[in-house]
């Protein structure tokens, strides 16, 4: 194990993933799921957009084809809709994504950038990050101000996703010692991994502390094979030294010292346990694995108390970026900017072409 643990250095090399329920058969693709989603965005006898676009998979078809051949605005909006509800169930872990521009959401979702859905020449859906996105539609002036809040952004989201990753590991470590407890009683049979691991040393009298690791991981220090990876130059002898006395203990029954008559008592009765050093005393001290013996002092606070969400439209972003709601930026009439959720209603208005003569007139003299 590393011997150097920080809440970025763990951050920094986590994947991102999604949970959720395994999606079904008919909802498993955006076909599957527009169609699903038919009666609450199509028109009475409209004959069922997302009928039509399910239809196409088995026809050679595309989304840019029915657009061709329907020339409508209603057929437009019920595919954006189509698209907006996918992005919904990808958020609330309802589905899980197969296609690329699924995954590609997905993650951006995740990570709190925002972005725009268009359909590309062959009418399958597009996922763009904002920050990589053509901006030509907006005047040089709103251009530089999209530019510079995309920015602010970053950083905030960025900030938001470390506290969001220590309170998930505050929330792990907090579930550890009630987890013990209930396989201890029979109650849960342990999961493969830490707990399986845990119950057995548990079950041999073993001392053993559950961690995070280095890679973000739950783990389990066998204290047995000298597994002290965040114990000082201080404490390292002083622990070493009573693991080879408690080897002792456990071979002849004779407990000398009080902490040892406790760890002997803990592995006759198969409770989790470990050595520590007193920061007070410099005594070594036996432990549960409970929330304020494992918990880390650098995961106790969130890592920037200050995300900077200074103004409203930041406090909004924040806010989506939180919940995992698809958004994009925009520049509104008075010049601001402003958040949009990638409803099917925004994303039809992003891939409508802007009108240079609606925009702020006070903007385009700057332009």
């Amino acid at each position: 194990m590393s011997n150097s643990v920080t809440p970025l250095s763990i951050l920094g090399s986590l994947a991102a993933g999604s949970g959720g329920a395994a999606p079904s058969a008919a909802g498993s693709t955006v076909l599957g799921f527009a169609a699903a989603q038919a009666n609450a965005n199509t028109a009475p006898g409209s004959g069922g957009v997302f009928g039509a676009i399910a239809g196409a998979a088995n026809t050679g078809g595309t989304i840019q084809a029915i657009l061709n051949a329907s020339q409508t605005a209603q057929t437009k909006a019920g595919i954006y809709a189509s698209i907006a509800d996918y992005l919904t169930a990808l958020q609330s872990g309802q589905i899980q994504p197969t296609a690329t521009w699924q995954t590609d959401a997905a993650y951006l979702q995740q990570t709190g950038q925002p972005f725009v859905v268009t359909i590309d020449n062959h009418g399958q859906p597009q996922i763009t990050p904002q920050a990589q996105a053509d901006l030509s539609r907006y005047t040089p002036p709103q251009q530089k101000i999209l530019t510079a809040a995309l920015s602010r952004l970053s950083i905030m989201a960025q900030k938001i996703q470390a506290n969001q990753k220590n309170q998930s590991w505050l929330d792990i470590l907090s579930s550890v010692e009630p987890g013990l407890q209930a396989i201890r009683a029979g109650q849960v049979t342990p999961a493969q991994g830490w707990q399986t691991e845990a119950t057995d040393l548990a079950a041999t009298g073993v001392p053993f502390k559950v961690v995070i690791d280095a890679k973000g991981n739950v783990a389990v220090e066998n204290q047995f094979e000298d597994d002290f990876p965040d114990a000082n130059l201080v404490d390292l002898p002083k622990l070493q030294a009573a693991v080879a006395d408690l080897k002792t203990a456990m071979q002849t029954g004779i407990t000398p010292l009080a902490w040892e008559a406790q760890a002997y008592t803990y592995a006759q009765q198969g409770q989790d346990y470990f050595l520590a050093v007193d920061d007070v005393t410099g005594n070594i001290v036996v432990q549960t694995n409970t929330a304020a013996n494992i918990v880390p002092d650098f995961m106790k606070t969130p890592p920037y108390p200050d995300i900077g969400a200074e103004t409203p439209w930041l406090r909004q972003a924040a806010s989506m970026i939180k919940a995992g709601t698809a958004f994009y930026l925009d520049i509104g009439g008075n010049g601001q900017i402003v958040v949009r959720q990638n409803t099917g209603h925004n994303i039809a208005t992003w891939n409508q072409p802007l009108t240079k003569a609606l925009q702020n007139p006070i903007v385009n003299l700057l332009a």
